[in-house]
């Protein structure tokens, strides 16, 4: 396994060279001779040299080597949020320089990286004299790679409980999430891919606020992070964060079980739960919805919220898919509660179903769902389904 340090934090507005001239400046390690950006992308992306360039790329020692490994390779450093970057440090130096730097840099974790062991590490930093930048680098006895990224705009508002947040790809071979969350967060949950939940080990950023940093890296070929949940001191949930949403598709290993040709990520209900009225697979961005004997299998497009999708297998049966960390799923009327049932996990994927049945076309003519956790509520939707409709309700 290989590592360019490809960071991404946002839509890829930025222009590459853009980026890539800041990381050098960021990391000014090693003298580069001038026009140097321009030889290496000639030799680099020659066919010549791309037969001759070792599938085997050790961790960088500068940027500038970043440079020339990430335009071979094909990688892409990505900027802050918006596709900001937080730009060279305003003494010139590097980030993790004493001068610039808010707090001891911190050890976030381990990871063997092509068989070396790597220390991940971070900082706060003032790289541009406009803000705080959270910075991190991995280093082996190879050398080391890294980036900053800004913090968040809203950063201040109470939604926002992640004030950091970038993702590492490594060209293609890793996915690593890299946070500093603000002093309210007790908890960062990690929700894999497969449905595995990580809980992060937060440390503290020694910038006085409180803030505390986070990490989580591992091969690509392993379960990727698909969303991270932030919960405070009495475990309410301060924000949740759809990865895919964030960093865009490709994040995660698309899937598509709407298509017959290929597999599902994961499939619903769980084995020997005795659910006979619905039968669900899902992939990274739908899910085929089945069951029933008058309905056909709908093609449910998977919304990156809380209620991520939903459809009826029976003119009375509803079927809902939601996403972490969602316990229950309540229906209610005008009148009050219809029901509220605890949504069961699913095989593979994070996503969890719950099904409702015996609806009246009173209830659903004017129903709502909510999505709750610990009797917060997380997401609402109106259902709005007439009550002469004969066919699945449209997805959202």
């Amino acid at each position: 396994m290989s590592i360019d340090a490809e960071r991404r934090e946002g839509p890829a507005e930025n222009k590459l060279e853009i980026r890539l001239r800041a990381a050098s400046v960021a990391y000014p390690q090693r003298g580069v001779p001038e026009g140097a950006w321009q030889d290496n992308q000639q030799r680099l992306l020659s066919p010549a040299a791309a037969s001759r360039r070792s599938t085997r790329r050790l961790l960088l020692v500068a940027a500038a080597v970043v440079v020339t490994l990430v335009i071979g390779g094909g990688a892409v450093l990505l900027g802050g949020p918006g596709g900001r970057l937080a730009g060279p440090p305003a003494s010139g130096s590097d980030p993790f320089a004493v001068a610039i730097r808010d707090g001891k840099p911190v050890l976030l974790e381990k990871v063997a990286i092509g068989g070396t062991i790597t220390r991940h590490e971070a900082v706060l930093s003032s790289m541009d004299g406009k803000g705080v930048s959270l910075c991190d680098r991995y280093v082996s006895s190879g050398g080391s790679a890294g980036g900053c990224t800004s913090r968040e705009e809203n950063a201040d508002q109470p939604s926002v409980a992640f004030d950091w947040l970038s993702g590492t790809m490594g060209s293609g071979s890793l996915r690593g999430v890299l946070g500093g969350v603000d002093k309210r967060v007790a908890r960062v949950d990690i929700w894999m891919a497969n449905g595995d939940r990580v809980v992060a080990t937060l440390k503290p950023a020694g910038d006085g606020a409180g803030d505390r940093l986070f990490a989580h890296t591992a091969s690509a070929s392993s379960p990727r992070p698909h969303s991270l949940v932030a919960y405070g001191p009495d475990d309410e949930v301060l924000q949740t964060v759809d990865l895919e949403s964030r960093f865009g598709l490709g994040w995660l290993t698309p899937v598509s079980p709407c298509t017959a040709a290929d597999p599902a990520a994961g499939t619903w209900p769980p084995p020997g739960s005795g659910t006979a009225d619905a039968s669900i697979r899902i992939g990274s961005s739908t899910a085929s919805v089945g069951g029933g004997s008058s309905y056909d299998p709908t093609c449910v497009t998977l919304h990156r919220s809380a209620l991520a999708g939903w459809t009826f297998t029976s003119a009375d049966t509803l079927v809902v898919l939601v996403a972490p960390p969602t316990v229950t799923v309540r229906l209610t009327d005008p009148s009050g509660t219809v029901s509220e049932l605890k949504v069961a996990p699913s095989t593979g994927s994070p996503f969890r179903g719950v099904v409702f049945r015996g609806l009246s076309p009173a209830v659903l003519k004017h129903a709502q769902l909510q999505a709750r956790y610990a009797g917060q509520v997380l997401d609402t939707v109106d259902l709005g389904v007439s009550s002469s409709s004969s066919s699945p309700a449209a997805t959202p």
